[in-house]
């Protein structure tokens, strides 16, 4: 955590230097006021992190797992194209032509159409009576199965496995 927050102070908070108040008073940024700062802008990070850790409910590793790869990876790549097309619009002057927002709207209405929940056929399978000596090992049925009434093992099969 200590060193998450100095990277965020770092990167992020400006470092070394007085937050945006002090910043007016001339001698609150020099000389060794600037490792006061960054211990402090640390000092909260570390705070802040504490806090969200105790608040918020424990997420599993696999949540967090489902949501970077089916949320947070697609929204960032989408994120990128969509910049990378207003950053050649804007080089190449398209923002005027009409063709340009004709493929922008084609587009959108295309994600609308993919984002829609469409209902889906179901499709029921014929339930199989489950089969309690099929590995060769007696188990009993889940939740929702029911037993066969003629087991598929055979009494050779059944002394066989006996013997070994």
């Amino acid at each position: 955590m200590a060193t998450a927050s100095a990277l965020v102070t770092t990167l992020f908070l400006g470092g070394y230097r007085a937050p945006l108040p002090f910043t007016m008073f001339a001698g609150l940024d020099q000389g060794y006021w600037g490792i006061l700062w960054f211990v402090l802008k640390t000092q909260v990070c570390i705070f802040i992190l504490i806090w969200i850790r105790a608040s918020l409910p424990r997420l599993s590793y696999d949540k967090f797992m489902d949501m970077g790869w089916k949320y947070l990876l697609p929204s960032a790549l989408g994120f990128l194209v969509v910049l990378a097309v207003m950053k050649v619009a804007q080089t190449h002057n398209l923002y005027g032509q009409p063709v340009f927002w004709a493929c922008i709207g084609i587009t959108l209405v295309a994600l609308l159409l993919w984002a829609i929940p469409w209902p889906q056929k179901v499709t029921e399978e014929p339930e199989k009576p489950f089969d309690a000596f099929a590995g060769g090992y007696p188990v009993p049925p889940l939740a929702g199965q029911s037993a066969a009434t003629e087991s598929v093992v055979s009494v050779e099969t059944a002394t066989e496995m006996k013997e070994a």
